[in-house]
């Protein structure tokens, strides 16, 4: 067989392939419309941007819709993180609370970050690109991702901040460096074989969180009306008004305008949540997580097993369709034939 021949035969193989790809997608949505209709459940009625990693978010009105996450005009969500200098591991508010006052933003390349009782420092991103002084750290266990790093004079106001001796740094994610982490999901009825690995910047496991502000108000009810349990207490990205109290236990997908966001696992909680947002001290009480354990748990089984003591509050989303979604936008979901399906 010639050269020309087998460009011939490796370009039609490749046509082929696209075409079948094409040709799936395009029964999954088909079927999916037949079997799992979108419905009407609600409203946007919140949408936050949390810039650096266990630090404070930014309430934003409207959100572009990427496969790395929310976006507003230079604010991107979790695309910096703190990490320790001396074992090159990630510090999050796991380990530090008062993470949370730091304060971040971004406007015209510039980083800044502030904190009650501090002057703000702030970080020229394209300087920080252009030095390219790429460090690769630990999330989540042993897991690594490499980022750049933003310089030594952020590095010691974030231990002055925290009042801490260790050396710190702020790391900033770039496309193309390396990493172990990935978003991990697969189809959840048709060719569940195909995994689908996407790229993720330094969110826990998902690029969006998804909230339902009826489960907040169900928390914040069972723990006293004393406790100030809002949105921010979780952490999510996206909060939605108008349904049920943990409907989102049985959310397949949501669209909003034109984003689709694909529902594939229920967020385990830990003691960040009883974190005061405002201030970085924790809930005397260890509210609202001891409640949570309460009546919150995976049910018995592979699940519990998986998830032990870490009840469920909110959905991990991928990104099936980019878009912009803006506050009071309609929200539409197909429901699974039980909770907790995860993909």
């Amino acid at each position: 067989m010639s050269t020309r021949q087998i460009a011939y035969v490796g370009g039609a193989v490749v046509i082929g392939a696209t075409g079948l790809y094409y040709a799936i997608r395009w029964l999954q949505r088909a079927v999916k419309d037949i079997r799992y209709p979108f419905v009407p459940i609600g409203t946007v009625a919140e949408l936050y941007i949390y810039p650096v990693k266990s630090c404070r978010g930014q309430q934003v009105e409207a959100l572009e819709v990427t496969k790395l996450g929310g976006r507003n005009g230079d604010l991107r969500d979790r695309h910096f993180c703190v990490y320790v200098k001396s074992t090159l591991v990630n510090l999050d508010a796991k380990q530090c609370a008062s993470l949370v006052v730091v304060e971040p933003n971004v406007q015209n390349g510039i980083l800044t970050l502030s904190a009650p009782g501090h002057k703000p420092v702030s970080v020229d991103i394209e300087e920080v690109i252009e030095r390219h002084n790429v460090v690769t750290v630990r999330l989540f266990g042993n897991v690594r991702q490499a980022g750049l790093d933003c310089g030594a004079e952020v590095g010691k106001w974030i231990a002055n901040v925290l009042g801490k001796e260790d050396e710190f740094g702020l790391l900033c994610y770039v496309d193309g460096l390396y990493s172990e982490r990935w978003s991990r999901r697969k189809y959840g009825w048709l060719f569940s074989w195909i995994p689908r690995n996407e790229k993720i910047a330094y969110p826990y496991v998902a690029p969006f969180l998804g909230l339902n502000s009826a489960s907040i108000s169900d928390i914040r009810s069972r723990c006293g009306n004393n406790k100030p349990f809002n949105a921010r207490y979780f952490r999510g990205n996206i909060v939605i008004d108008g349904c049920s109290a943990f409907d989102e236990d049985w959310w397949m997908e949501l669209k909003i305008g034109d984003a689709v966001f694909d529902c594939y696992e229920p967020c385990p909680r830990c003691h960040v949540i009883t974190i005061n947002p405002a201030n970085g001290v924790q809930d005397p009480d260890g509210q609202p997580l001891r409640e949570l354990r309460r009546y919150r748990l995976a049910p018995e089984g592979k699940l519990r097993k998986l998830f032990q003591q870490k009840p469920f509050f909110g959905v991990f989303m991928g990104v099936n369709e980019c878009g912009t979604i803006h506050v009071g936008d309609k929200v539409l979901a197909r429901y699974n034939r039980k909770p907790y399906q995860i993909s």
